[in-house]
């Protein structure tokens, strides 16, 4: 058992800013920084790792929030903070049906973002480039036959989800819940759901499986229910990049 006295309560006002901070942070990535470093001549592939940056800092902001609540350095007190306990058969079939869920709900809603995307913000040319040529191409490089390419993109996957996970799941959901108990999984999850307004085309595809992760992982205190069903829908990603690498193309 967590020590819950060192947990304080989140209440919604704040959390909003908890949520709100690194969505503007990616929203200026996107449509400012990374387009302005790539016109002023610099590698689209840098421009990729800038946009990608503010997710390595939740990661680093995980670890900090933890040591700041007088946590100690230890793999035990870790995962009782974070929620990183083993997964038993019942956590699983949560696991199985959250994931399906969760890629389920993105991958058949698709058509919302056709819906959307003529009367939202479009991304802007330069960043598009960096995602758009897959899996032939990606930030500039040819995939054939380039590891180095999906190592990068590997490391960045791994961030994405650690980073986001570990943040949104182990650090703010807990604090959260004594805020609003068991109704804490619709706050939750709508709010993730706003934290990616910067794909504003898709925010409709991602509120389902933003919801369904943040009830699984509360109804069953466990994060990796999130890491494991987030790592399978980004991780489609990976195999386009790891297609493109094998120069599987078809």
């Amino acid at each position: 058992m967590s020590d819950i006295s060192k947990i304080k309560p989140l209440p919604l006002r704040r959390a909003f800013f908890y949520f709100a901070i690194p969505s503007v942070v990616l929203i200026l990535n996107i449509y400012f920084v990374v387009p302005f470093l790539i016109t002023s001549g610099v590698p689209p592939i840098l421009g990729f790792i800038v946009f990608a940056s503010p997710l390595v800092f939740m990661f680093i902001a995980a670890l900090v929030a933890y040591r700041l609540e007088g946590w100690n350095w230890n793999w035990q007190e870790f995962k009782t903070r974070y929620r990183l306990q083993k997964l038993n058969l019942v956590d699983w079939l949560w696991v199985v049906g959250t994931t399906i869920v969760y890629v389920g709900s993105y991958l058949g809603l698709r058509f919302t973002t056709d819906w959307l995307e003529p009367h939202v913000p479009q991304l802007p040319e330069e960043f598009a480039k960096i995602l758009g040529g897959l899996p032939e191409t990606f930030a500039g490089f040819q995939l054939s036959g380039n590891w180095g390419i999906a190592l990068l993109y590997l490391v960045i996957l791994f961030f994405n989800i650690f980073g986001e996970e570990l943040w949104w799941r182990g650090h703010i959901l807990p604090r959260q819940e004594l805020a609003h108990g068991s109704k804490t999984w619709i706050f939750h999850g709508i709010m993730w759901t706003l934290f990616h307004i910067f794909w504003t085309a898709d925010l409709i595809r991602i509120l389902p499986g933003a919801l369904a992760i943040s009830f699984a992982v509360q109804r069953r205190q466990n994060t990796w229910i999130g890491i494991i069903a987030h790592t399978v829908l980004n991780g489609l990603g990976f195999v386009a990049v790891l297609r493109g690498v094998l120069g599987n193309n078809k």
